[in-house]
This record gives C-alpha cells, sequence and structure tokens, in this order.
C-alpha cells in the first residue's frame, strides 16, 4: 500500500496485491508474480491534480524494484473517467466481467418461442 500526504492530511492511496501470475489467463502469457491494482483512491476535493499519477507512478517504480512487469487493472465499466486515466498510462483493455444479480425471491423472466 502507497499513500499520498500532504502536510498531516492523507489524500490518497494505492493498494496493490502481488500474486502468482500462473494460470491467470490461458490465452495470455503474464509475468509471475503478477501485480493488481485493488484500489486506487483520491479524495474528491483533490482529483485532478497529478495525485493519482504521482500514485501511480510510485507503483510502477515499486513493481520495477521487484521485477514485476505486469499490473492487471480492475475497473468498473461506467467509471470512464478512470478507464481514460489507465489508457493514458498505457493500458490497454484486456478482460470483460460481467455481474448478473439473481433476484432471492427466484423471479426470472421466462423466454418462450416465438
Amino acid at each position: 500500500m502507497l499513500a499520498a500526504r500532504r502536510e498531516q492530511r492523507y489524500l490518497g492511496y494505492a493498494f496493490v496485491r502481488v500474486r502468482s501470475g500462473a494460470g491467470f489467463a490461458a490465452c495470455w502469457r503474464f509475468s509471475d508474480p503478477l501485480a493488481e491494482l485493488a484500489t486506487l483512491a483520491v479524495l474528491p476535493a483533490y482529483r485532478g491534480r497529478g495525485i493519482g499519477s504521482e500514485l501511480m507512478d510510485a507503483v510502477e517504480a515499486r513493481l520495477r524494484e521487484l521485477g514485476i512487469v505486469d499490473l492487471a487493472i480492475g475497473v468498473v465499466a461506467t467509471s470512464v473517467d478512470a478507464m481514460g486515466f489507465y489508457e493514458r498510462r498505457g493500458a490497454l483493455a484486456f478482460q470483460t466481467q460481467l455481474i448478473q444479480r439473481v433476484e432471492p425471491d427466484g423471479t426470472t423472466t421466462h423466454v418462450t418461442d416465438v
């Protein structure tokens, strides 16, 4: 975990997990170990001031020290600003994960032949 602090106030943080890259994706070869950015957060009042970039620079520097060359980044599909931020830093879309809600009362949409 890396934190951005000015004076005595924390303004943001980055939390990265390091794990085995073996089996991460059958169709692509990843470094082993593989880093995963679990969280990058900056206080809303401080966004747009380069703090996220400073945090990511620090994350990348630490990964270089560790000899890790791949960083997986999960982003919510509707977070257009976050997608643009990571893409400007060189990240590429790789995997799409879908989420389906299963209603607790068992209601479903019935599909019939038309």
